[in-house]
């Protein structure tokens, strides 16, 4: 069977545990919609479900008891859990740069003692994120994202930041390096409920023995 596509239903959940909701067209002309939501044990669990034709589109079938019967609901269900949990880290990033930015922005110039870790942190991810997304020079790239008078100040804040274990050294030179787990962590706290996460939704299933 060929990769079924699922997309978010617009103003329909943010995807932090709480009640989203997924959108597939089926092959047969209906479009499947189905809402999802975190429950006390950290399960992804159905809250509703919609069959519509889709738009344009003249279903080759009836619903009938026969076609509940051939839809397949159990690995829709499961593709769905899974989209959810795609988009739920996309969410993620998403508050996760935002929180970035804003740490990144109030830097006076001061000693590097003076800072949490939080903002070491801030320059390790954002240091990666210029690496992945191809700059020749992050570095000089870091300086002008956060304002730094010149290369330098930048240097030294990655410096720190590797000092501190918020980014990892490169296996060669000095150029390179990831976001290390601590760091991730210590920006997940600084964020608290700020981005209304929750811990990341389960694909488990939902059934009961």
């Amino acid at each position: 069977m060929a990769q079924r596509e699922w997309n978010a239903v617009g103003q329909a959940g943010y995807f932090n545990g709480g009640a989203s909701t997924v959108t597939c067209n089926l092959p047969d002309g209906y479009t499947i919609t189905i809402t999802l939501e975190q429950n006390a044990d950290g399960l992804l669990v159905a809250k509703g479900m919609s069959l519509k034709p889709t738009a344009g589109r003249e279903p080759s079938n009836n619903i009938s008891s026969k076609y509940f019967q051939t839809l397949g609901f159990g690995e829709l269900l499961s593709e769905a859990r899974k989209a959810y949990v795609e988009y739920a880290n996309i969410v993620e990033d998403v508050y996760l740069e935002m929180l970035v930015e804003k740490l990144l922005a109030d830097w006076p110039n001061t000693g590097a003692a003076k800072f949490p870790d939080a903002k070491y942190a801030a320059v390790a991810w954002k240091y990666e994120n210029l690496l992945l997304n191809g700059s020749s020079n992050p570095v000089i790239d870091l300086a002008e994202i956060m304002g730094c008078e010149d290369r330098d100040t930048a240097s030294v804040r990655i410096i720190e930041a590797r000092s501190r274990g918020l980014l990892s050294r490169p296996t060669m030179g000095s150029f390179g390096g990831k976001l290390t787990a601590r760091g991730r962590k210590i920006l997940e706290m600084e964020g608290g409920d700020k981005n209304a996460k929750k811990s990341k939704p389960s694909t488990r299933s939902v059934e009961k023995k």
